[in-house]
């Protein structure tokens, strides 16, 4: 525990944090809906901020504490076409959402 002092009369308030959002994702492939294996995504935040992480086996990724705003969102794996979404992040605690990968052999020409 961490000892604070007492408010006084004459402190301010901080101003509050704005909230943050996790985003719980699913790497699929377009037509099977089946998860995509060694899919990479990537997120640029509404400051500009990017990260990249790789997704599991079963397609899963998680960015935890990203900004409310508009989010890019890029998802690619070998043998698929990189997909590109622009995600509007709310201010809700967590957002679930499914990014398809179209296969570059069933893609048209």
């Amino acid at each position: 525990m961490v000892a604070r002092p007492e408010p006084s009369s004459t402190s301010q308030t901080p101003p509050a944090q704005p909230p943050y959002t996790n985003l719980n994702g699913l790497v699929v492939d377009l037509d099977t809906l089946q998860p995509v294996k060694q899919a990479n995504v990537s997120i640029t935040d509404v400051f500009g901020r990017s990260l990249e992480v790789p997704a599991t086996d079963a397609g899963i990724f998680r960015f935890e504490n990203v900004p409310p705003g508009t989010a890019t969102i890029v998802a690619s794996a070998p043998g698929y076409l990189q997909s590109v979404t622009a995600l509007d992040i709310g201010t809700v605690p967590e957002v679930y959402r499914r990014f398809p990968l179209r296969s570059k052999a069933r893609a048209r020409p």
